[in-house]
């Protein structure tokens, strides 16, 4: 007779153990190593395999740990591929070059980082997704602050807090309406309720910005002129290229899946590229550039720096990791870790600003330990919510907590699945753009003292 298989018991302090090791080496080997995350990644994980072996977990358990964190980023993996294709797509129909040239005669270098934040976060509203605006406007962005000289970091980390601003905010992002459905809230009634904290975190971050901003300068006239002559030798600069943006817009507030959207955007892109590019031969061109990414050969050293990006391969190092960060994360819930931990912060909740803190503390640590967005919300979120019913504290609340700390903070992950994204799309060397990424690294805090003044109301009342 089959005896019931029993789960292996895991302390609160062997589950900090294993927590405060797993960040040293992560830190220790990204910061002070300067090595690429995959390879602490790769230690972690065969750490966490023999540990689990030990503690009694089978080998099948431990697989089907790795299977199960692995499974819900398929979707977003070959979203990451597309997406690398798409931008390459666009640089070749002449879409980001058309863009670049007229963003250039708009936006001033005295006012690049502002501009960056309130364009990022205004697309991103549009289309609902941080990584569509980060792998669109983001790199236009990005070329444009170059050529005027400001901190490619500085510029990065304006996207980032844009993008993601809108991602909290955007009615069609999914991240608003997951946190609304964990809530079983209206989506209006959880959006109005993250305004608390999001207006004053968007009013300091456009002051640091305010303050950050200035150093750039634009080209001289005849610069300009030689630049843009470059550009329409090689692509096409017309209304007509950004014809791939307005499919991309349609696609978006139909709420198409965003793996349809980014097909019908590259396919748009490409045909725009065969039928109207300056040149002959772009149909044997088609491969290269969904393959390797498109090359530019404009002339001018930084423009063609700027342009030679995207296609598929250019997305595998960060794939890779995503694999690999999804399947350690996987090892940390299968381990009961994750639980262990979450769990032990409910016995500290006996008021709201605890369990907005206690809720907070689990997303950012989902977000550092994992690196996936969704579930920095779902696991906190079903983990919390009888605590808020139990305490008699509207739900928004919970949802709210859960954007602040779980959605926008994934950004800050290096490890993380956004974070690779924006390393990988935006062509950084490293991370750093963390430190410029103000909007997504306020907000959980905002969110901590929005709840101590919510709290002191109460109790007055």
């Amino acid at each position: 007779m089959d005896e019931e298989k029993k789960t292996p018991h895991v302390s609160l302090g062997e589950a900090l153990l294993i927590v405060v090791i797993l960040l040293a080496c992560l830190g220790g080997c990204i910061i002070y190593g300067q090595m690429p995350p995959h390879v602490p990644i790769v230690l972690v994980f065969g750490l966490l395999s023999f540990w689990g072996r030990w503690k009694g977990f089978s080998w099948d358990d431990i697989h089907g740990g790795i299977v199960n964190g692995i499974t819900p980023g398929i979707v977003p993996l070959i979203i990451f591929l597309l997406i690398g294709v798409l931008v390459s797509s666009l640089i070749a129909a002449g879409t980001v070059p058309t863009i670049v040239v007229y963003g250039y005669q708009i936006i001033s270098p005295n006012h690049m980082l502002i501009s960056a934040f309130l364009i990022s976060a205004l697309v991103g509203v549009t289309v609902g997704s941080s990584f569509t605006t980060i792998s669109t406007i983001g790199i236009v962005l990005m070329t444009i602050g170059t050529l005027m000289g400001a901190n490619p970091i500085y510029v990065a980390g304006a996207v980032v807090s844009g993008a993601f601003w809108a991602n909290n905010l955007s009615p069609l992002a999914d991240t608003a309406n997951l946190c609304a459905a964990l809530g079983k809230l209206e989506l209006t009634d959880h959006l109005k309720n993250l305004l608390r904290t999001c207006i004053p975190t968007t009013v300091i971050t456009l002051a640091i910005y305010m303050m950050l901003d200035g150093g750039g300068k634009a080209l001289e006239s005849n610069a300009f002129d030689l630049m843009v002559t470059s550009l329409s030798g090689s692509f096409l600069i017309s209304p007509i290229a950004l014809i791939p943006v307005a499919v991309i817009l349609i696609c978006s507030w139909r709420k198409l899946p965003a793996i349809a959207t980014l097909l019908l955007g590259v396919l748009t892109s490409l045909i725009i590229f065969v039928v109207f590019a300056p040149g002959q031969g772009h149909l044997q061109m088609i491969p290269k550039i969904v393959m390797s990414g498109y090359v530019s050969n404009v002339g001018i050293e930084t423009v063609d720096k700027l342009m030679s990006r995207g296609g598929l391969m250019s997305m595998m190092g960060s794939a890779s990791m995503i694999i690999l960060a999804l399947g350690m994360g996987g090892l940390l819930v299968k381990l009961e870790i994750i639980s262990t931990i979450v769990k032990n912060l409910e016995k500290f909740v006996t008021s709201l600003p605890k369990l907005v803190l206690s809720t907070a503390i689990g997303s950012i640590m989902v977000n550092v330990l994992i690196g996936e967005q969704y579930l920095s919300m779902v696991l906190p979120g079903e983990t919390f919510k009888p605590l808020y019913k139990k305490m008699e504290i509207d739900s928004s609340v919970m949802t709210r907590t859960l954007a602040d700390a779980g959605s926008a903070f994934n950004s800050l992950i290096p490890w993380g699945v956004s974070g690779t994204f924006i390393v990988g799309t935006l062509g950084l060397q490293g991370a750093d753009y963390v430190l410029y990424s103000f909007y997504p690294m306020i907000l959980p805090i905002m969110t901590i003292i929005v709840s101590i003044i919510e709290s002191k109301k109460s109790k007055k009342a």
